[in-house]
């Protein structure tokens, strides 16, 4: 009976390996993250700057977003939803 004791702590033993290296956090951690869920649009209005986008070279990018009480927001300076920067005036989104 010793012997399968013996067996069987070894085998769980081999079974142990090293742990995963922990990954790096995608985002900083040190920065507050926003969320549409509780979206306000009176408070979204005004003028922001882009801090990250998936569309190249638009970290930094300024943006005016004016609402136009009819359920739309004029956007005017860079825009990031494209594959590319566009500038643009007035446009709706």
């Amino acid at each position: 009976m010793r012997r399968v004791i013996w067996a069987g702590l070894l085998a769980l033993a081999a079974c142990g390996g090293k742990a995963p290296a922990p990954v790096a956090p995608i985002r900083d951690p040190q920065v507050m993250i926003t969320s549409a869920a509780l979206f306000d649009p009176a408070r979204f209005g005004g003028d922001w700057q882009v801090a990250m986008s998936a569309t190249p070279r638009c970290g930094g990018a300024k943006q005016s977003w004016r609402w136009d009480g009819r359920g739309a927001y004029a956007l005017s300076g860079v825009d990031c939803a494209g594959r590319c920067l566009r500038s643009c005036r007035g446009r709706r989104r």
